[in-house]
């Protein structure tokens, strides 16, 4: 038998499959998908997160790097009394989307409310009953909120309690002399339960009016001028 005869008896070979041959697609997903899906739970918690700080960032009042608006301040203050003085400024974000929930016992919504930021205005005593202090009405950068300066408050100590507090009306935008009147108030009470009257001391700053705008000054001009004549409150007798 020769060559070509033993060819032709050899049975024909089966083709390669290609099929078979080629590597077959993963049906799998991929890594970062098959970990979110058996993870669900800690992928809403980090998608949520994300968002609080994205939420945060753009919302949270940020220091002003280059504020502009600055606003001097001098004035007496009652320091021999035993008296000390703290001021504050209170910013408030003017963008509505930026407003939050107002709620009673932390649960109960209540109103949309502006956002308010807080900062502590450093005062110096000098000789005497003398003080300065000087504060940015733009300290806090505008931002997405748009913060804006809204009150400035002052607050009187003694003994490291606060007596009198409150916000100097009208300041910087308004006027720039304002003089408080301080003194001892003095009011009755009367203690149960057989209604005896007990006095007890305390101290105010009045305002009175005492303010206007002097187009002169560069420095504001805030007095608190202690009056020796007692402010005198009677409560009802019983």
């Amino acid at each position: 038998m020769n060559e070509n005869e033993h060819r032709a008896g050899k049975p024909d070979q089966e083709a390669p499959n290609l099929e078979q041959s080629l590597p077959k697609a993963s049906a799998k997903p991929s890594g970062v998908r098959a970990w979110i899906s058996r993870h669900k739970l800690l992928s809403f918690l980090g998608g949520f997160l994300l968002l609080w700080g994205a939420h945060y960032l753009i919302t949270h009042p940020m220091d002003n790097p280059q504020p502009q608006k600055k606003v001097a301040v001098q004035g007496v203050f009652p320091y021999d009394q035993g008296l000390e003085l703290r001021i504050e400024a209170s910013y408030y974000s003017s963008n509505p989307v930026c407003r939050e929930t107002a709620r009673a016992f932390f649960i109960f919504p209540q109103a949309e409310v502006s956002r308010e930021a807080w900062r502590q205005i450093p005062v110096v005593r000098e000789d005497g009953n003398r003080y300065r202090f000087d504060f940015y009405e733009d300290a806090i950068h505008p931002g997405f909120c748009d913060w804006k300066l809204q009150f400035v408050f002052q607050r009187i100590f003694k003994d490291g309690k606060k007596v009198q507090g409150g916000a100097i009306l009208g300041f910087p935008g308004r006027y720039n002399v304002i003089r408080y009147e301080c003194g001892n108030v003095i009011s009755t009470y009367y203690k149960a339960p057989d209604r005896t009257p007990v006095k007890r001391v305390g101290i105010a700053c009045l305002e009175r009016d005492n303010h206007w705008h002097d187009p002169s000054r560069s420095v504001s001009q805030i007095d608190f001028v202690w009056d020796p004549i007692d402010f005198v409150w009677k409560g009802k007798q019983p």
